[in-house]
């Protein structure tokens, strides 16, 4: 009972403690075109550009985002591996490990990458670019850090597999390819 309400608990904080890669840039594009309409008042654009990011895509991530965490709760428990130490079928406990140091070393490596790739253009765009990525390279570093303690310690299995889920499902290569840091500075095109 204790592991499940972490495992909710945990999951709770997933999907709404994060933030997509590229955030920031959607929303400073919707910020300028609301204020090149609104002759430039960018007050109005930022209280703008608020409400629309509570608009129906907000919505849509999050209903993805809980549909993912209870996919993921329900496979554990039906293959009666929501705790490690009580896990029914031994094998799901290296695959979902792997899975979870195989996404996030993925993860955080292309976040190097691109922030090294980014770091050698000379532009203030560019400079802010690579900080921004060095930042969410540390966010993303200790939310592995804690899931996988997390994991070590309490046995937890779903947000192992439930967190690199809903991260990558957010991703501006997914969700908005054309402003991706991969098309940008990885030369990723469709």
């Amino acid at each position: 009972a204790v592991a499940s309400a972490a495992a909710i608990a945990l999951g709770a904080l997933v999907l709404f403690g994060r933030g997509a890669l590229g955030t920031r840039r959607r929303r400073a594009a919707v910020v300028a075109a609301v204020a090149a309409s609104s002759g430039g008042d960018e007050a109005a654009a930022e209280a703008k550009a608020t409400e629309s990011e509570a608009g129906p895509s907000r919505r849509k991530e999050l209903l993805v985002d809980v549909g993912i965490f209870v996919f993921c709760q329900v496979l554990f428990r039906s293959l009666g591996c929501s705790n490690a130490r009580t896990c029914a079928i031994p094998m799901v406990i290296p695959v979902a490990r792997s899975f979870f140091i195989g996404f996030n070393v993925l993860l955080l490596g292309s976040m190097l990458y691109l922030g090294s790739k980014a770091a050698k253009v000379v532009t203030q765009e560019a400079r802010a670019d690579a900080e921004y990525m060095r930042k969410r390279f540390k966010k993303f570093l200790i939310k592995a850090l804690v899931l996988g303690n997390l994991h070590l310690a309490l046995g937890l299995m779903s947000p192992l597999v439930c967190s690199c889920l809903i991260t990558a499902y957010a991703l501006p290569i997914f969700q908005d390819h054309e402003n991706s840091f991969w098309v940008k500075y990885g030369k990723l095109r469709a």
